[in-house]
């Protein structure tokens, strides 16, 4: 008999996000005007690359 997966709830989700949120550095998202006139969208872009 296979085990089912188990479904994370949103109960689970803010349970994990409470118990690492003293360890999570939040990282900006911003956009460019130039990018989206180039692309004909707007653009955002999330900087993982100012993570510590």
């Amino acid at each position: 008999m296979l085990d089912t997966p188990h479904i994370p709830t949103l109960s689970d989700m803010l349970v994990a996000r409470e118990r690492i949120a003293p360890h999570v550095h939040r990282t900006p998202v911003l956009t460019s005007q130039f990018l989206n006139d180039l692309t004909g969208a707007e653009l955002f872009f999330k900087c993982e690359n100012l993570q510590k």
